[in-house]
């Protein structure tokens, strides 16, 4: 009765623990193998040190590395106090769990912190990249829509070896009036679990037309490492072979390591410009620059030769254009293992900072947080004075300036919405004026913080 006891205490206290459906399992069997203890030391305890006992359960498993708590901490800055922990909040698919850790937010920007954990095996790593779908986002922003300041793709901010915790940030900038005290829908789609990205420099082709062959499904390309050297910009590849083939254009191949590299998703480019368009700017030359920077799975081919792997890169540059075409730079993405496809989808509540609204001139309102400012117009004429700089005023006589903001956004009910994302946190109750360029404008002491 003390063991079957024993084993229902466990699983309760196991019930927040991060474990795969195995591993749980092979913990209350292992307890279950224990030898009756003549001692109790209060249940949470002892429960969980019977785990650590039996080898099962890693610590790692019950909190955050102290690592990368320290770096959240630093990524954070000044913005830290702002943020808020959260709590219970993760998905697990793929074997892989994503677990939401900290969250800033003043209803038009927010910053999620995430760690990635392979729950089976050990696919992620230093380079593992998250690829993100916003979901239902606040219902209030009228369709104003949202940018990811990661292009949608967040690649890894820190990994710990020891736990197998891989941190990530999430930055979403929302053009739209404040949606206070939310709930944000993040949707993971896909991990990648190692991305690289590199670039070389190329030295200007000489015109000589180097040994070619085509292969068995028909493509030309150079015979392989006819002036191999290495790239001291990059351990993504090595230039095997650079010159005119026997197609009459001009060829840059690459010898990989292809150990595990996925070929649909890896792509390398060849990034060549033309001296008359840069000079003048016309049509006619923009089309010969697009035409010297050929793209597209035709231009790429990725062949086996006596046991390594190759990708020849056929540009649209021939001997003639040589006085015209400056090849500048190899460059490309190499992704290795096998992609994560499934569902991470998490419900983040999020617990906004204090946000100040003034109402400008009419159809204008301005929305200061310790994050940044938000401009809002129905006159988009009015509006343009917004594209530059902007300026804040405090009260203690410190001035704040941010050059650009972070973007524009021309939303349903709303003819004009401006981003400006501060570098360090502001008091919204102690702004007295703001400027967008010489149009300064006082902030009185009546306007409420929200």
């Amino acid at each position: 009765m003390e063991e079957l006891d024993l084993k229902r205490q466990l699983e309760r206290e196991l019930e927040p623990v991060r474990l795969s459906a195995a591993r749980r399992a092979a913990i209350l069997e292992a307890v279950e193998r224990q030898p009756a203890r003549p001692t109790w030391r209060g249940p949470a305890r002892v429960l969980l040190a019977a785990a650590l006992a039996c080898g099962l359960l890693g610590t790692a498993a019950l909190a955050l590395s102290p690592t990368l708590r320290e770096r959240v901490n630093a990524l954070l800055g000044e913005f830290a106090p702002y943020s808020q922990e959260v709590e219970g909040v993760s998905a697990v698919d793929q074997g892989v769990e994503l677990r939401a850790v900290r969250s800033l937010s003043d209803g038009n920007q927010v910053w999620v912190y995430l760690e990635a954990r392979d729950l089976e095996e050990a696919r992620l790593g230093p380079f593992t990249e998250l690829e993100e779908d916003l979901g239902v986002l606040y219902g209030n922003l009228d369709g104003a829509g949202w940018t990811d300041g990661e292009g949608f793709t967040s690649t890894c901010l820190g990994y710990d070896e020891e736990s197998g915790v891989a941190l990530f940030r999430l930055q979403f900038t929302g053009l739209g009036a404040p949606a206070p005290d939310d709930t944000f829908t993040l949707a993971v789609d896909r991990i990648s679990p190692e991305v690289r990205r590199g670039s070389a420099p190329l030295a200007q082709p000489t015109g000589e037309t180097l040994e070619s062959q085509v292969l068995p499904s028909g493509e030309t390309v150079l015979v392989p490492e006819q002036n191999l050297q290495s790239c001291s910009e990059t351990d993504l590849f090595t230039l095997s072979s650079y010159g005119f083939g026997s197609d009459g254009v001009l060829h840059v191949q690459l010898r990989l390591d292809g150990k595990e590299l996925d070929q649909e998703r890896s792509t390398f480019h060849v990034q060549v410009s033309s001296r008359r368009y840069q000079a003048t700017g016309a049509e006619e030359d923009y089309r010969t620059e697009a035409r010297y920077n050929r793209s597209g799975e035709n231009a790429r081919v990725y062949f086996w030769q006596n046991g390594v792997l190759y990708c020849d890169i056929s540009t649209g540059v021939t001997p003639a254009d040589l006085a015209d075409a400056v090849v500048e730079k190899v460059y490309g993405t190499r992704f290795r293992g096998e992609t994560l496809e499934g569902d991470w989808t998490l419900e983040i509540p999020l617990e906004d900072v204090p946000v100040r609204t003034v109402q400008m001139d009419e159809g204008q309102t301005l929305t200061l947080s310790a994050l940044g400012c938000t401009a809002e117009s129905q006159d988009r004429a009015s509006a343009a004075a917004w594209n530059g700089a902007l300026t804040v005023y405090l009260q203690d006589g410190t001035v704040q300036r941010v050059e650009a903001p972070d973007g524009h956004a021309y939303p349903q009910g709303a003819a004009a919405v401006v981003r400006w994302s501060f570098d360090e946190p502001i008091d919204p109750k102690a702004v007295t004026a703001v400027a967008f360029g010489e149009w300064y404008i006082p902030i009185g002491a009546e306007e409420p913080l929200a």
